[in-house]
């Protein structure tokens, strides 16, 4: 049985701010993680990709990373690819969860969710643009499964809103749109939250099951919340 599936993008330009700032990389990574980024010409990408991987953890066991902690695990580098290499006490935890295998994928960000998005805009015709508040909180909440919060947010929403400030349209109107499906409802079926994975495996769900069933109705209440929010002219 599969207990949980973890995805996290990390963006490598954030990253290289932060590790520039004093005792950020020794408060967050191992030396181990750090004398492999170190090693490399572009460490900031390396620091991401374990940070990912981390959040990544603690979403699919349904902890959050805060209860997880930094240290529970680090990212290691061997002959067949990455893997997590876990403290003591955590290796435990796993043990007494029934959790025997953990597998690790890493890839590193380049601009990907920024190209989806910039990719979405150019298909929408000249004469659907004053609609695209509207596209968006529309297809918000099954793009919950797609998705998470920070990549929807960091990634996606900032293209989506400054496409829309050059076409003369309202940046905070695409922000409320998104807000109604991504954030308020479809945080029930998106596999990559925490809460979602530790709620159906509380309650003895099958995932997919659970998402064939909930979004019947959170969808057809984000496009009701949409349309009170076009009423009061916050998306329009």
């Amino acid at each position: 049985m599969i207990r949980g599936i973890g995805i996290d993008l990390c963006d490598i330009e954030r990253m290289k701010k932060a590790v520039a700032r004093e005792g950020f990389v020794k408060r967050l990574f191992s030396e181990g993680e750090i004398a492999y980024a170190k090693d490399k010409a572009d460490a900031a990408s390396h620091y991401a990709a374990a940070f990912a991987a981390k959040e990544a953890l603690a979403k699919a066991g349904g902890w959050g990373l805060g209860k997880m902690g930094l240290d529970a695990c680090e990212v290691v580098r061997t002959e067949r690819g990455p893997v997590f290499n876990f403290s003591a006490d955590f290796q435990r935890r796993l043990e007494e969860e029934g959790i025997i295998r953990v597998f690790l994928s890493l890839s590193h960000e380049s601009g990907m969710a920024a190209a989806m998005a910039n990719t979405l805009v150019s298909l929408i015709p000249a004469s659907m643009t004053k609609f695209v508040p509207i596209l968006v909180g529309v297809f918000a909440t099954p793009l919950s499964l797609v998705f998470d919060a920070d990549t929807f947010y960091y990634g996606i929403l900032p293209v989506l809103t400054q496409s829309a400030t050059a076409m003369g349209l309202s940046g905070a109107g695409i922000c409320y749109a998104a807000l109604v499906g991504q954030l308020t409802l479809g945080w029930a079926i998106t596999p990559l939250t925490p809460a979602t994975l530790l709620m159906t495996g509380m309650c003895d769900l099958d995932l997919g099951e659970h998402q064939r069933y909930t979004i019947k109705f959170v969808w057809p209440l984000s496009i009701v919340l949409l349309i009170l929010l076009t009423v009061f002219g916050l998306i329009l």
